[in-house]
């Protein structure tokens, strides 16, 4: 069974060591993988965002991946997807779908939709995502394109709030 954990200032090697082991990721991506302290940095600066989350994926004792994301981006009752990272000798296992899977069933029925953030570049990331069901969403290019996938309408927004794709922004300012 996979399971998720929440990410301290600690865990920045085993981060490290993910990022180290995902030399395809940053390739498809036209990247170099972060420092040791860039990724500390980042760490830190997460654990002061209340809405972002950092998170390990385990498999046993294992340490598999990664899933980073934030509530309310863009807009109020979007969750956003920054990165889903899985070692390249784990990939294909399914341990990145099972994350996926499980974020969606924690947020249904309390945030509006998921969107993922992808480099218009990685080919096999916005595979992935439509093989989860995600929809384009965004054109952002030239560097990336934005895929989400509904979870419902919330129960703490008003029907009257939301337009049929999501949060209505005109309404809230009223």
């Amino acid at each position: 069974m996979l399971t998720r954990r929440p990410i301290h200032i600690l865990d920045a090697s085993l981060l490290y060591k993910l990022f180290l082991d995902s030399p395809n990721y940053f390739k498809s991506i036209s990247a170099t993988h972060p420092t040791l302290q860039e990724v500390s940095t980042d760490i830190v600066h997460a654990l002061q965002d209340e809405r972002r989350r950092l998170e390990l994926l385990f498999k046993d004792l294992e340490c598999v991946g990664y899933l980073d994301y934030k509530f309310d981006y863009p807009k109020k009752g979007d969750t956003t997807i920054n990165l889903v990272l899985v070692p390249d000798h784990l990939r294909g296992l399914g341990y990145g779908r099972a994350a996926i899977h499980a974020l969606e069933a924690e947020l249904q029925g309390r945030y509006t939709q998921l969107l993922a953030g992808v480099y218009a570049a990685d080919r096999s990331s916005e595979q992935f995502w439509v093989r989860l069901g995600y929809h384009f969403a965004r054109d952002a290019r030239p560097l990336m394109f934005w895929y989400a996938k509904s979870l419902g309408r919330p129960a703490d927004l008003a029907p009257d709030t939301l337009e049929p794709g999501g949060f209505n922004e005109r309404a809230a300012l009223k």
